[in-house]
């Protein structure tokens, strides 16, 4: 099984764009962390508790990077920490795929308009990267930062424009 979800996933281009994926759940089988440990400057260690992903997983992220964060978003994720936390992600959520919004935006979406660092530090402890999308999350005056360094926050951020691209210019395509 694992040899099948790694084989989708290089062909996918999910391997090469993203590297390694790696998941950890908590007791009720909701993802606690996802990793990408290829585009983590920071070199940060792996939990023990983190596995190879599973097929439903392997799939979303395959989605993902040909422009469709659906089913990404459906997988069922732990609760954050705070009911504030929980607030912030939903509303990262809401951002659309290719899109950004700045942490002022989101501070002020959940009802507190001077909360753009508070916002800040929750995309900064953000172990859910993808699922809950902080890396669409900019300064007003930048991109901000991102737990994995900047350049994985422009990776990302280029790799969504262009699929998004892509995605519409195909949909366009298929209406005329």
């Amino acid at each position: 099984m694992l040899g099948s979800t790694a084989s989708c996933l290089a062909q996918a281009g999910v391997v090469e764009l993203l590297g390694d994926v790696l998941v950890e759940f908590d007791n009720q089988q909701r993802i606690a962390s996802l990793m990408l440990p290829k585009l983590d400057v920071r070199g940060s260690s792996v939990p023990a508790g983190c596995m190879p992903l599973d097929l439903r997983i392997a799939d979303a992220l395959q989605d993902y990077v040909h422009g469709d964060d659906r089913a990404l978003r459906s997988l069922p994720i732990a609760p954050g920490a705070t009911s504030f936390v929980d607030c912030v992600r939903r509303e990262m959520a809401k951002i659309p795929y290719g899109g950004v919004a700045t942490y002022g935006d989101i501070a002020k979406n959940v009802g507190k308009p001077g909360a753009a660092r508070a916002v800040g530090r929750v995309c900064a402890t953000n172990a859910l990267l993808l699922l809950v999308p902080c890396h669409r999350v900019v300064a007003s005056n930048g991109l901000g930062g991102f737990a994995l360094g900047l350049e994985a926050k422009q990776t990302l951020l280029a790799m969504e424009h262009e699929a998004a691209q892509t995605r519409a210019s195909r949909i366009s395509g298929e209406v005329m």
